[in-house]
């Protein structure tokens, strides 16, 4: 609006320049360079305004004002130019997320829980505990177990466990030989076959709890004769159960939060807190003496086989 109020004042003042009069009916010479001067100054302004006009129509203040004030000047009707500066215009995102459904990948696979096949070596069997307590005291004195196995209504004492039915008999021979009333007992359950239906991604960690346990055995039956018949040290000792407790932690860890309907998870889960607790007190045993340490390697081992042993009795019950 403004634009135009200058450009009345400016044809006005051209006006003001003309030499014609009504009286005398012509224009005087100096009317005339007045009409030259007055049609170039108007002929600038229009220039000017041209450009001007251009400048705003390319820019989005041109927008604005083409729409708002010279539209409404040349278009027909009363509509009243709006007062507001442009706004941008953006794009329109949806913000609600789409609903995704949730698709969990199971999978199914077939695994076997390796049978156990032990034969320890028996000292004795009782009907209470206190009287089971003076042999277990001698044995574990002599660097041997002294592990107390409750069999139903009896306890039965193990000395130490070897993994062939031979090596068991020779050591049984020995003990006989100097004094022992020594007998074997097998530790014995069948493979049990598993049929496994968890996340696929999990799948890798089951079995390896699945395999992991019964390999601990072979471990700790290895660490038990080499402890004894190559005199390693208590330092070397307490190494091995850490090197042991570390990895059964991480099984343990990688087993938490798996879900599996057959109850599997669970028993192996009751297994390794055990295994931990067994292997936890022998790196926390404070002693200098060698022999005590091999009876205490020993204990561990007897433990983590009969740990076993019920891990297999709860999941073939489960089957």
């Amino acid at each position: 609006m403004e634009y135009r109020r200058r450009r009345k004042r400016r044809t006005g003042m051209s006006t003001g320049y003309s030499g014609y009069t009504r009286r005398s009916g012509y224009r005087s010479s100096r009317g005339s360079n007045a009409d030259a001067y007055g049609l170039g100054s108007a002929l600038l302004i229009l220039l000017l305004t041209a450009g001007l006009i251009y400048i705003l129509f390319a820019t989005s203040v041109g927008t604005w004002i083409a729409k708002n004030v010279f539209s409404p000047l040349f278009s027909k009707g009363d509509t009243e130019p709006s007062t507001s500066l442009p706004t941008a215009e953006l794009p329109t995102a949806n913000l609600i997320p789409s609903e995704t459904p949730y698709f969990t990948d199971k999978s199914t696979e077939s695994m076997t829980l390796s049978g156990l096949d032990m034969y320890a070596l028996q000292m004795g069997v009782y009907s209470s505990i206190e009287y089971a307590q003076g042999m277990i005291s001698t044995l574990k004195s002599l660097g041997a177990a002294g592990y107390e196995y409750f069999d139903g209504q009896n306890i039965r004492v193990f000395a130490s466990a070897y993994n062939t039915e031979a090596a068991a008999k020779s050591v049984s021979a020995r003990l006989n030989d100097q004094g022992y009333e020594c007998t074997i007992y097998n530790l014995r359950a069948d493979a049990v076959e598993l049929t496994v239906t968890a996340d696929a991604e999990k799948m890798e960690s089951i079995r390896t709890a699945i395999n992991f346990a019964h390999s601990l055995i072979d471990d700790i039956n290895e660490e038990v004769i080499g402890f004894d018949s190559e005199e390693r040290s208590i330092d070397y000792g307490k190494a091995i159960g850490n090197e042991m407790l570390a990895n059964v932690k991480s099984i343990r860890g990688a087993l938490s939060g798996i879900t599996e309907e057959s109850g599997l998870i669970s028993a192996l889960d009751d297994y390794y807190m055990e295994v931990t607790g067994a292997i936890t007190t022998f790196v926390s045993a404070d002693t200098d003496n060698r022999v005590e340490m091999s009876g205490k390697l020993k204990y561990l081992q007897c433990q983590i086989i009969t740990q076993y042993l019920a891990l297999m009795q709860s999941i073939g019950y489960n089957e």
